[in-house]
């Protein structure tokens, strides 16, 4: 994922001569199809292992057990949660 948030702002930087990592920036560029294929696949990588996403989760079971008390499993769930609804903004940015 941050391979494509890189690539991503050096093709905002070859086209405006500004660097900027904001997504309502490069919501204004446009992109070639095999371009926009490729970024989301690494965006969703970076996402499926965050989330966890079959079969991107073999490292969930060993850091649930390693977790020293209950308070470590609410957080895990926010953060799932917070990488389901950032899948959803980042793949309908790439498709509108």
């Amino acid at each position: 994922m941050l391979v494509g948030m890189l690539y991503l702002g050096y093709v905002y930087f070859q086209t405006t001569g500004n660097w900027s990592f904001s997504l309502q920036d490069w919501n204004m560029m446009i992109l070639p199809f095999d371009m926009q294929f490729w970024l989301f696949i690494a965006f969703f990588c970076g996402f499926a292992i965050k989330v966890p996403m079959f079969p991107f989760h073999t490292w969930l079971p060993y850091a649930h057990g390693q977790a020293p008390n209950n308070r470590f499993g609410i957080t895990s769930r926010s953060s799932i949660e917070n990488g389901n609804i950032w899948v959803c903004k980042i793949f309908f940015t790439f498709i509108s």
